[in-house]
């Protein structure tokens, strides 16, 4: 398939890897597919008596019942006794698939069971700013015993605190790091408060550009058939914006490439089965833009 239309797409893009719990960084050649194009992908079997079905790792589900999402397609030729069954003990099961896409099924060539690859947490131990004389102080400031005691007042509605997230370089030492794009004014603010706990770094974007990105998203959940996307920060402090999707669309890929470099994340579930190739994307994954949080779910899209 001619990608060459949303190649500049190739900087922002991951997927998950065939070795459970890691993941691989991409360009959009091997991403946008069409039918034909031989796919992989880690997600769920589900046998609904039509047939075997591939589902999304990433869908919602509620009870024990083996609800299918707008996102699965029919397989053929798969063994529904070839994947390793899910925790929740719904009879569910996990297996990587490779075969060639249709359209509306994929004609399996390869399957094997596996787990479904963990969430990419960051340790969030290293602060990107060199530690002050003595290093990084022992103990908190305030009264609480494990965390940080701070008031950001009004600095993330004004976007001068773009991403604001806890460190913990050591055992009873904590950080609060905060990439600005007013760096004095988040000095002034927290400087007295937290001292030598404090570390500011420049944000390489605005909160508006986050925002706008989230936007979008937003609005094109359903025709780009996003999962979820939400805020989080990378291990310099940075904030990006992750989008998780059933296979990325030539439409989507088109608008990423005016996207600032490194600001946006995508995963997706479904990938061209070429062989992987280094690419130039910057990697950014971590967890919640607020301290000490997970990744902040700014929308979903629901099974049906």
């Amino acid at each position: 398939m001619d990608v060459s239309h949303v190649a500049g797409f190739a900087r922002v893009v991951r997927w998950l890897a065939p070795s459970p719990g890691t993941v691989e960084d991409m360009g959009v050649d091997q991403l946008v597919f069409g039918s034909g194009d031989r796919v992989t992908g880690w997600g769920w079997l589900r046998d609904m008596g039509d047939g075997v079905w591939f589902d999304s790792p990433y869908v919602w589900r509620t009870g024990n019942e083996p609800l299918m999402s707008t996102q699965a397609v029919r397989l053929q030729g798969a063994d529904p006794g070839l994947a390793e069954p899910g925790p929740d003990g719904s009879g569910l099961g996990a297996s990587r698939i490779t075969g060639v896409w249709f359209g509306d099924a994929i004609r399996v060539e390869e399957q094997s069971p596996g787990r479904l690859p963990g969430p990419d947490r960051k340790a969030w131990t290293r602060p990107p700013c060199p530690p002050p004389s003595g290093g990084w102080p022992a103990g908190m400031n305030g009264v609480q015993d494990d965390n940080l005691d701070f008031d950001l007042g009004d600095l993330q509605d004004t976007g001068a605190a773009v991403a604001v997230v806890v460190f913990r370089p050591g055992p009873g030492r904590a950080v609060l790091v905060v990439a600005a794009s007013d760096e004095a004014a988040v000095e002034r603010r927290l400087r007295r408060q937290l001292g030598p706990r404090l570390c500011v770094v420049a944000s390489r974007w605005t909160r508006d550009q986050l925002d706008a990105a989230s936007s979008v998203l937003q609005e094109r959940m359903r025709d780009w058939r996003i999962t979820s996307f939400g805020r989080g920060v990378d291990e310099d402090g940075q904030a990006w914006v992750e989008v998780t999707v059933s296979r990325v669309l030539p439409e989507m890929a088109r608008w990423a490439a005016g996207v600032p470099e490194g600001l946006l994340h995508v995963v997706s579930w479904l990938h061209a089965g070429a062989a992987l190739r280094p690419s130039a994307v910057i990697e950014a994954a971590g967890a919640g833009s607020q301290p000490g949080g997970g990744v902040s779910g700014a929308g979903r899209l629901a099974p049906a």
